[in-house]
């Protein structure tokens, strides 16, 4: 296993990542902790149902890790989710709207309107989404500790509830680059986060291959833990097959093109690589101490990356 020196290496790539002899078990461990999370549990599904729910949570909860009262530019207004979720083109004003109405229906968030100017709302998760979202920081660091090693990601990890909000905060410069690197480079995915609890039902499948020879599956055995219809797998997986990545099979069953498995692991890389970036950028704001940030400057940082 390889580990970082703690001033002299960058974040490691995508490319890196993927060419690594453990990617496969990261990968598995990252799907198995994530379905752990939301299958079976339709309350905390709301918050992964399609790419603009997902965001929105990321974003609520980046700009939560930021939040003064006595500050309006760390302020998570409505205008200003409106605005981050316009980079990524995946819901109009309208939508977002909805989906803050319903998160505040489901208490994954409150509006606050502050007494300096009462036309705002502020949006603030609620103590459940923050408790949630401890274990989606967990789920999502855990594919970096089984290449690179627990020691490196240990607040994150092990929950740290003080490190939690730096490592939100870390997150907010991030968006333009995932909207501009990540997700518009792999429409394969979009196409699944953009339909109804597209990724996790990829998700299901990817967990279902492991140790298969045959990567078949058939339509009953995915979806139902989500909420979502036999009937909805399939047009997934139809329009999957139209793109050629996906092949129809009789009987209900059907087996995914290689260039859409490669297109999966692209974004469990590229994810990586984010959070690696996030986690250094928290850990140097945190100060000096045993788990101060072990990377230094990254692609990302620079200018015209």
């Amino acid at each position: 296993m390889q580990r970082f020196d703690a001033a002299a290496m960058s974040p490691p790539t995508a490319e890196a990542i993927l060419a690594d002899p453990l990617f496969p078990h990261a990968r598995l461990a990252y799907v198995d902790a994530v379905l752990d999370l939301y299958e079976s549990n339709p309350p905390l599904v709301e918050l992964m149902r399609d790419a603009a729910r997902i965001l929105t949570y990321g974003i609520v909860m980046s700009y939560w890790g930021g939040y003064r009262p006595d500050e309006r530019t760390s302020w998570l207004t409505v205008s200003r989710l409106k605005e981050t979720i316009a980079l990524f083109d995946v819901a109009s004003d309208r939508q977002v709207d909805h989906i803050v109405s319903r998160l505040v229906d489901t208490g994954f968030v409150t509006l606050r309107r502050p007494d300096e100017d009462s036309r705002l709302r502020v949006i603030l998760p609620t103590p459940v989404m923050i408790a949630h979202d401890l274990d989606w920081m967990r789920a999502h660091y855990l594919p970096l500790a089984h290449l690179y090693g627990e020691a490196a990601y240990a607040p994150a990890i092990r929950r740290d509830p003080a490190f939690h909000p730096q490592l939100r905060a870390a997150s907010i410069t991030l968006f333009p680059h995932i909207a501009r690197n990540v997700l518009s480079q792999n429409t394969a995915m979009t196409r699944f986060l953009n339909r109804a609890v597209g990724i996790l039902t990829l998700m299901k499948f990817v967990r279902k291959l492991a140790g298969r020879d045959v990567p078949v599956i058939s339509y009953g055995d995915l979806g139902g833990a989500f909420g979502v219809s036999r009937t909805h797998v399939r047009g997934m997986f139809s329009t999957a097959a139209r793109h050629g990545e996906a092949q129809l099979i009789e009987r209900g069953r059907f087996a995914l093109a290689p260039s859409l498995l490669r297109g999966f692991d692209r974004l469990v890389a590229d994810g990586m690589v984010v959070s690696a970036i996030a986690y250094r950028r928290a850990a140097e704001a945190a100060g000096p101490g045993p788990d101060r940030a072990i990377y230094a400057k990254s692609s990302i940082d620079r200018p015209g990356a």
